[in-house]
Formats: structure tokens, sequence, C-alpha cells
């Protein structure tokens, strides 16, 4: 793939033609152009699911803000390096689209949180 427009209009962009584009993109700066559009169009939900999960594991934590931070950075890590081989479907509409990789991008953080979780009990028992 050749590198990006510079006017491209990435607003316009539905999520799986940015994940589309992220696959075929060989330009280091045309990936990080699309990963941030990535993150732009995905953090903020994202970081929803993530609060919820956390505030149900640990309930009334005083650290539960900053295991959603690191939860959701150490998350988004690890997905920014795997979106590259994520495969959407043609048919799907930008809802299920949305709400498909939203529920894969979950998975990555609640493997996070068990494992913290179980790393956390783990410790306190000495």
């Amino acid at each position: 793939m050749d590198a990006l427009p510079e006017r491209l209009d990435y607003g316009e962009l539905k999520l799986a033609e940015i994940v589309t584009l992220l696959a075929f993109c060989q330009n280091k700066t045309d990936e990080n152009k699309i990963l941030t559009l990535f993150y732009k169009r995905t953090s903020s939900k994202f970081y929803d699911r993530c609060s919820k999960v956390v505030g149900k594991l640990y309930k009334g934590d005083p650290e539960s803000k900053a295991i959603t931070e690191d939860v959701f950075q150490e998350s988004m890590v690890i997905i920014c390096e795997k979106l590259k081989t994520y495969k959407t479907k043609p048919e799907w509409t930008e809802e299920e689209c949305e709400r498909t990789i939203l529920f894969w991008m979950s998975r990555f953080a609640n493997f996070l949180l068990l494992k913290k979780r179980k790393d956390k009990k783990r410790i306190s028992k000495g």
C-alpha cells in the first residue's frame, strides 16, 4: 500500500475500513495515523467497559481508578500490536463491527484484570 494521502478525511472511514487499512499498511507513519484514528474511535467505549469490570471485581477498592487506567493502557498496547491480524467481515454493519471489535478488545482487558486480581491475592497471602 502506498503512503496515505495527506488530506484523507479519516472521520468518514468506517471502523472496518480503518482495520482493513491497517492490515495492508506498509508505512510506519501511516500505520501510526491509522492506529491513532482507531484509538479515537474506540477508546471511550473501551475504557467504559474496562471501568465497569474493574468496578465489579474491585468494588470499594481505592485503587480501582488506577487499576482501570493500567488495564486500559496495557490492553491498548496489546490490541494495537494484534490489530493488523484482526479480520472484519464485509457484511457487518458499522454497529456490528464496533460491537465485535469491542468484544475482542475486552477479552484482552479481562485477561489482564483476572491476572492482576490473581497476582494481588497471591501477594496478599504472602
